[in-house]
């Protein structure tokens, strides 16, 4: 059975590359030199194949895909087109196989075609379009990175810029644009931005952390960097964790939980940090074994770890944030009184704030944010969402969405346990997101807009996607999607919706995935998993929220 964009036409790479099957279910594969990548959420590392699915599978989903005529439309037209092989994973019986698109051995950002073969049959999607622009830039890396810099505020240039491509919407031509990675300097966080490679127009200045906020909501007013902290304390609800920390009930991955002082972390604008240097961390907890110095915070982060790794392993079968048992390392008490917790996909780990004291408490207190980032850490493995707009938004609302069926809670409000004042409606709110203000106002009426429960009413934004602007509306929008899964466990049930939402997250979705390509993707994962009449209550909840 084939369904969605159908795709075709890719020159096969396994022969080039050198690729033999898979020896064991424990051998791990290296991505080759020439397509590897520093974007860590734009691409990654192969994934590891199981002994189900040998190269020869991947060959033979490769041809398949070759079979499919838009493809090979655009592979005709544009001769230095090639796709490769990026990833293979399995989960209820549906195998996926996702290619990267390249142009004369060039990134095309977002764009990649998915092969899916389960028990509804064979499926075929891409979002790759076309591209037709000229390959070489007017505007030397030499050049982008002195610009670089100094748009940066002489932040240093970690490497040499790279040279991508970004795929048009919505009638948009597509442009070359240069990829320059700024470090962590002037008390400003490292940052990734994508720069036009002959305008030297800046198209996005992207954070390298995936935070439970939009950045405006969560850090204090600005103030100068430093490398101490207040010495506020974090203010939990009461002197000790909701429970004790206890064994866990499943072989579960490791769990460190660290401790920030002023010896690892230098801490910046608004209280977050600039840096984190794990070594340097005080050792809270160590392997899941409370250490001496194990406090509130450090034993409330064990709990949360314990209850997200549970879920994943109990629910969906996996090991860890990558699937292969990694350990889980959380940093509390990081930033100074800082109203935010957030996921480094470079450096797999969570850090947690410790609230400034007046409006949040620590953010240890809340699972469903727990919960929230460490599923960035998962979707950072597998979807490798681009970290702004739609695509951007769709990483916030999985995150939301698992958040909150991790907590278990009865409540869809997110966060509102970290709120001192117990009417405070919490961050957003999957079943009712009019109910909380965004930070940002209405032109019109001067009225701060509500977060959006349809697509109707998303947030319109402009370039430069940066903090600004929350990325172009990644928090702010997320809870269309967010709000459609809300719908889709209430039309059926959890188990259901859960198991259907995982599937979409960890093998659906292109990294470049918008809203329509999210809701279409959704159905056909449907098909592979439940009769039609369910797939139709599907439908019905992605028509609930415009979509």
């Amino acid at each position: 059975m084939l369904m969605g964009k159908w795709v075709g036409g890719c020159a096969f790479l396994f022969s080039t590359l050198g690729f033999g099957l898979a020896a064991t279910p424990a051998q791990a594969l290296e991505a080759p030199k020439f397509l590897t990548h520093r974007y860590p959420f734009l691409f990654g590392p192969f994934q590891k194949l199981d002994s189900g699915q040998p190269w020869a599978k991947a060959q033979h989903a490769q041809l398949l895909v070759e079979q499919q005529p838009e493809i090979r439309a655009l592979l005709q037209a544009e001769p230095g087109r090639q796709l490769a092989l990026i990833q293979g994973a399995e989960y209820e019986g549906v195998q996926t196989y996702k290619f990267q698109d390249f142009v004369e051995g060039i990134e095309v950002l977002g764009s990649q075609a998915l092969q899916h073969e389960g028990p509804a049959g064979m499926q075929v999607s891409h979002s790759m379009e076309p591209v037709q622009i000229t390959l070489v830039p007017s505007l030397t890396t030499g050049e982008i990175g002195v610009l670089a810099q100094t748009l940066g505020s002489n932040r240093p240039l970690e490497a040499e810029p790279e040279l991508k491509i970004l795929p048009g919407k919505e009638g948009q031509a597509a442009r070359l644009v240069y990829l320059a990675r700024l470090g962590a300097a002037q008390g400003k966080p490292a940052v990734d931005l994508l720069i036009h490679a002959h305008s030297g127009q800046v198209i996005a200045e992207l954070d390298r952390i995936r935070d439970v906020h939009g950045p405006a909501d969560a850090t204090k007013k600005p103030s100068t960097p430093s490398s101490s902290r207040s010495g506020k304390k974090a203010v939990p609800p009461t002197d000790a964790p909701s429970k004790k920390p206890v064994q866990a009930k499943l072989k579960i991955a490791p769990i460190d939980i660290l401790g920030a002082n002023d010896e690892c972390q230098q801490v910046g604008f608004g209280g977050m940090p600039e840096k984190l240097m794990l070594r340097t961390c005080e050792k809270l907890i160590v392997n899941g074994k409370l250490q001496k110095k194990a406090d509130i915070a450090s034993k409330q982060a064990l709990l949360n770890s314990q209850k997200t790794l549970e879920y994943y392993l109990s629910k969906h079968k996996r090991d860890s944030f990558n699937g292969k048992g990694a350990k889980l390392i959380s940093v509390v008490h990081a930033g100074d009184g800082m109203n935010n917790a957030f996921w480094d996909p470079e450096n797999h780990f969570m850090a947690y704030g410790d609230g400034d004291g007046e409006t949040f408490r620590s953010f240890t207190q809340a699972t469903d944010v727990a919960g929230h980032e460490m599923t960035h850490g998962i979707a950072s493995d597998t979807a490798k969402f681009t970290g702004m707009g739609e695509s951007g938004a769709l990483d916030e609302a999985y995150a939301d969405f698992f958040g909150k069926l991790i907590s278990g809670e009865d409540s869809w409000a997110l966060g509102k346990t970290l709120y001192i004042d117990p009417k405070a409606p919490g961050i957003r709110n999957l079943k009712n997101p009019n109910a909380i203000l965004t930070r940002f106002k209405d032109e019109k009426t001067g009225k701060f807009k509500p977060y959006p429960a349809k697509a109707s009413e998303m947030i319109a934004f402009q370039e430069p996607c940066n903090r600004s602007n929350d990325g172009c509306g990644v928090h702010v929008n997320s809870t269309v999607i967010s709000h459609a899964g809300y719908q889709m466990v209430q039309r059926l049930g959890q188990a259901k919706a859960e198991k259907l939402n995982y599937l979409v997250l960890t093998q659906y979705l292109s990294s470049g995935a918008d809203f329509k390509k999210a809701r279409n993707a959704t159905v056909e994962a449907c098909a592979q998993l439940y009769s039609n009449a369910d797939c139709e209550l599907v439908k019905d909840a992605w028509a609930a929220v415009g979509l």
